[in-house]
């Protein structure tokens, strides 16, 4: 019963902030590692370590998919360990829009990269 209370607050968000997603074909121009952690691994309860960072991102939009985005080009962060540190081309970004006091400094998340 507890594993599915827990399931159940996981997914929750899900569903609260998809009306706030928008998804676009864009370039993704690297602009620095934040070094704000994004992710952490744990091997037993107390041996921890960043596993990824945040990296922001100036996004050039060439097509809105779903949602609106008046915006060609505006500033988006992105945080997995296994992301290089370039520019990424003719992607596909499904974002979640942020706070103005993020302190990133961008509009957006990306929430996936297809």
């Amino acid at each position: 019963m507890k594993n599915l209370l827990i399931f159940t607050f996981l997914l929750l968000p899900c569903f609260v902030f998809a009306a706030n997603e928008i998804k676009v074909q864009a370039d993704l121009e690297f602009l620095l590692d934040t070094q704000k952690e994004s992710g952490k691994l744990c091997i037993g309860e107390n041996d921890c370590s960043t596993w990824s960072t945040f990296y922001l991102f100036k996004a050039n939009v060439k097509k809105v998919i779903t949602g609106t985005e008046p915006s060609a080009s505006f500033k988006v962060i992105y945080g997995r360990h296994d992301l290089l540190k370039q520019d990424l081309n003719d992607v596909v970004l499904t974002l979640r829009e942020m706070r103005h006091d993020n302190g990133f400094g961008a509009k957006y998340q990306v929430v996936n990269i297809e």
